[in-house]
């Protein structure tokens, strides 16, 4: 901004720059949906597991070794569940093998490139079982966890919140599970503590009051 611009500012207009420089600014939610990449093997044989596919929208995706993890898969392979949007979803089996090798289990680490302040996603199993998803900051310490005890053979939601670098999503029994619909909200500014909001209201106001000289003059 060029200082011959500020002399037409008013005070209102300044005091409004500087809220909205100092307030947070949350991103709109994104939702993976898994049908992104389009039609998917049924069989846990037939794919891969998920790693950087979604990089681009600021998600890695890694399991508890290289090569493990989940794959996206067609709800047409005999998984008692549907998928909650389109056909496709994540999915894991501790029995099964990819083509790639890994042994598709959990814990499933969800990795957010700029950060997160909430995370959700929709968990099930065609014989139920517990869920957990647990979220930690940039220095690995837990700051979020949901529990689900038992999905009863059909989806339950985990959510967390914070300042989320990954979560970990992770189910009590060896049966076979998937997750659909994983929806994130993107890291915000955080709002500036007192002694930052007043430098800023300093900055603000000192180019106001410089360029009402500069215009005296």
């Amino acid at each position: 901004m060029k200082i011959s611009s500020l002399p037409n500012m008013k005070t209102p207009a300044l005091l409004v720059l500087a809220w909205s420089i100092a307030a947070s600014a949350t991103q709109a939610a994104v939702t993976i949906s898994f049908d992104e990449f389009g039609s998917q093997p049924g069989l846990f044989a037939s794919t891969v597991a998920l790693t950087n596919e979604y990089a681009g929208v600021g998600v890695i995706f890694s399991g508890n070794a290289p090569g493990n993890g989940g794959g996206i898969l067609d709800q047409s392979g005999n998984f008692g569940v549907n998928a909650l949007s389109g056909s496709n979803f994540l999915a894991f089996n501790p029995a099964a093998i990819f083509s790639g090798g890994g042994v598709p289990n959990s814990p499933q680490t969800i990795s957010f490139l700029s950060g997160a302040s909430s995370v959700s996603l929709w968990a099930g199993a065609q014989f139920g079982g517990g869920f957990t998803l647990t979220a930690y900051d940039a220095l690995n310490n837990i700051v979020d966890v949901a529990n689900v005890a038992n999905t009863g053979g059909a989806y339950a939601q985990l959510s967390v919140s914070g300042n989320i670098a990954k979560v970990t999503m992770a189910s009590a029994t060896n049966r076979t599970w998937v997750v659909d619909d994983l929806s994130f909200e993107a890291g915000r500014v955080s709002v500036p503590d007192g002694g930052s909001t007043l430098a800023l209201l300093s900055v603000v106001f000192g180019g106001g009051l410089l360029a009402r000289g500069l215009r005296r003059k």
